[in-house]
């Protein structure tokens, strides 16, 4: 009996050992996780130093912070010295031919600013639009892949969009017609 008791010990102990290295500790998940933050930061960073970006929307907010859940082509782009802001509706006709909106631009100022590690990073762009005027534009770009573009115009018109990041290459959002 004794004997068997040991063979079974013995054949279990392969299996136990198997069982607890492949299961990871807290502290191995927590440390993976950070660098894969780490990562995804940095490759923020430079899609923000490059400015090659396109933030395609989830939500939308507007200037009294009424949201909407919205459907796919609505984005921002920064792309080297332009700028496109654009909205759509697959439930209407607009002016854009896709249900919303298309503005596009130019850049003229454009910094990039990050206070800590752990701060998100912030971009700070002055914009000229075609029809709309001048405006800011502020990017706040986080660990997570996910960014909120905040636009407002001279007149203080603003609206916000809120959603993953890409880049221009990346993207999967399809311009309609500009407004102007």
């Amino acid at each position: 009996m004794k004997k068997l008791i040991w063979i079974i010990a013995i054949a279990m102990v392969p299996a136990i050992a198997t069982a607890q290295t492949g299961k990871k500790t807290k502290l191995e998940r927590k440390l993976e996780r950070q660098e894969t933050l780490a990562v995804q930061k940095e490759q923020l960073k430079q899609l923000a130093d490059e400015r090659n970006l396109v933030i395609e929307a989830t939500t939308i907010y507007n200037r009294h912070g009424f949201n909407a859940t919205v459907a796919q082509n609505n984005f921002v782009m920064v792309d080297s010295a332009d700028f496109v802001l654009q909205t759509s509706s697959p439930t209407r006709i607009a002016q854009n031919g896709m249900g919303g909106i298309t503005i596009r631009g130019t850049i003229s100022s454009y910094e990039v600013k990050q206070a800590t590690d752990k701060a998100p990073i912030v971009i700070t762009a002055q914009v000229k639009t075609f029809g709309l005027g001048g405006g800011t534009l502020i990017i706040r770009l986080n660990s997570a892949q996910n960014a909120q573009a905040t636009f407002t115009t001279n007149m203080g018109d603003t609206i916000t969009f809120s959603g993953p990041v890409t880049s221009v290459e990346e993207s999967s959002v399809f311009k309609g017609m500009n407004l102007y």
